[in-house]
């Protein structure tokens, strides 16, 4: 265990889980989570994500779409 600012962390491991990712995703379908995101880019606009990302101004998750 660590602390950082005041913040307890601990390291957690985990293994892949077909049926954990469809419990997630089912919280996320129905609003139970909320992932926050900063931007969302189509693939093809994948340098513009990665140029956002290089510059540290994202404060949330960056998405990248791949239809």
């Amino acid at each position: 265990m660590a602390t950082r600012h005041g913040i307890r962390v601990e390291p957690f491991f985990m293994r892949p889980s077909g049926e954990q990712l469809e419990t997630l995703a089912a919280l996320v379908d129905t609003g139970a989570v909320r992932p926050f995101i900063d931007r969302a880019y189509d693939l093809d606009e994948t340098v513009d994500a990665l140029r956002h990302s290089a510059s540290k101004r994202a404060r949330r998750k960056i998405v990248v779409r791949v239809s």
